[in-house]
Parts: structure tokens; sequence; C-alpha cells
């Protein structure tokens, strides 16, 4: 069985659609280690080994590290935006001759 679908495969390759190169790139990559991580703590904690550990770790990390946005309004800030928004100025108008000599 394994040899018929082995000659099934091979027989399938074909150089014009350059499928025949597919097996090779895949089996010329490295792999890639995935090491552990260490829980950093004092004293440090053990080592994150399986994917969820590590996804835990880094959602707790970024729990720690990120803070959410101050969304308290400065009178300062408002008061600028406010003044702009109230005196709109006109912009002149360009010909084409002005847009090229300025990209030369």
């Amino acid at each position: 069985m394994r040899n018929d679908n082995f000659s099934e495969y091979v027989s399938t390759l074909k150089c014009s659609d350059h499928s025949i190169w597919k097996p090779l790139k895949s089996r010329k990559k490295p792999t890639m280690p995935n090491p552990p991580i260490r829980i950093n703590s004092n004293p440090p904690g053990p080592w994150a080994k399986s994917d969820e550990e590590k996804a835990e770790l880094f959602a707790r990390h970024l729990s720690e590290v990120f803070t959410p946005h101050d969304n308290t309004f400065d009178p300062d800030v408002e008061n600028k935006l406010t003044n702009l928004t109230k005196r709109q100025e006109k912009l002149s108008a360009f010909t084409i001759m002005e847009i090229n000599r300025v990209i030369k």
C-alpha cells in the first residue's frame, strides 16, 4: 500500500509546473527550535514549555506592561481645537505649472 501511494505521488510530480522541487525545498529548511521561556519572577519561576503556558505568560506580561490610555479631556487642547475649527483658512488655488515646478 505504501509503495502504491508513493508511486502515485511520484507519478504526479511534473517538471512543467515545478511541483518536483516542492518536496526538496521543504526538506532543506532547518527546523526552528521552540525553546521554553522562563517565568520572570523573584526568585525565577519555572519554565513555560507548552504553547498554552507561553500564551498565558505572554498575556500576563502584556497586562502588567500596558495600561489603558487616560481619556480625561485637557482643556488647553480642547480650546486649541475649537479655535482651529472657527478660523478655517481658505487655501489659495494653484496651477499645474506651479506643481510641475515644485516637483522638478
